[in-house]
């Protein structure tokens, strides 16, 4: 992989000799380059400085932090801020918290897809994700795929997306 980088990005040709293992040339490295963090050794993938910082530039490198961070509050905060989709690599039981969860779905609507099946029986979860992206309502229980006021809100919302689009084509 970091061979790849290097013929990729001529520019990055120094990150291929890196040390991977020391927590003073990761922070810095992960602040620039979070994608890093999938190489760190396990031990600073554990390393909370390490982690945060890769998170707030790229929240789904919470992916290579250790399951002991992917339940840290903090750091999975920081990550499903920074892209709701991140809540796909969170604990279970973060992905159970009710405010967490709306926090992820308000980012972006289809992290609904990665809640716990209680989350998704849940209208306010449900319709704040269906207001962020209509077609979210695909990852909603069932019971709540025949609420009409969250499917019009679903339908409210696609159609947004139909405002800019040419008269021609409608």
């Amino acid at each position: 992989m970091l061979k790849a980088v290097k013929l990729l990005f001529p520019e990055f040709h120094n990150l291929v000799s890196i040390d991977y293992s020391s927590k003073e040339i990761m922070l810095k490295v992960v602040q620039e380059f979070g994608f890093l963090l999938k190489f760190a050794s396990e031990e600073l993938k554990n390393d909370r400085d390490i982690v945060l910082n890769a998170v707030k530039s790229d929240g789904l490198l919470i992916e290579f932090a250790s399951s002991y961070l992917q339940n840290d509050r903090e750091i999975a905060l920081e990550a499903i801020k920074q892209n709701g989709s991140a809540l796909k690599f969170v604990s279970p039981n973060l992905k159970k918290t009710k405010d967490f969860v709306l926090t992820a779905v308000n980012q972006n609507g289809f992290a609904l897809q990665h809640a716990s099946k209680e989350l998704k029986n849940d209208r306010e979860v449900v319709m704040t994700a269906v207001r962020r992206n209509g077609y979210a309502l695909e990852f909603a229980d069932a019971m709540l795929k025949r609420d009409q006021e969250i499917i019009f809100e679903a339908i409210n919302q696609i159609n947004d997306a139909f405002v800019g689009a040419s008269k021609e084509l409608l």
